[in-house]
């Protein structure tokens, strides 16, 4: 029961992710486009919620790339 306003099943977990398709996961820019250079920073956790073009070259430095297994999402990079 939690501060008089109902009750907590089970244990939960919160993530904040940033989704690709979000134009504020990259600085306000569009979503990356076919041959570029994509970086993911330490810590960032982003959620590929759509298929991706043709990336050149695609960097996880240390950082987390969830897909959504929920539809049929392709990851696409040259390196």
């Amino acid at each position: 029961f939690i501060n008089g306003h109902g009750y907590a099943t089970g244990s939960l977990t919160f993530q904040y992710l940033d989704l690709w398709s979000s134009r504020w996961t990259w600085g306000g820019e569009e979503p990356p486009d076919a041959g570029s250079i994509v970086s993911i920073d330490k810590g960032v956790k982003i959620f590929l919620d759509v298929s991706t073009p043709i990336l050149k070259v695609l960097v996880i430095d240390n950082a987390s790339l969830i897909f959504d297994d929920t539809n049929d999402i392709t990851l696409n990079a040259e390196y």
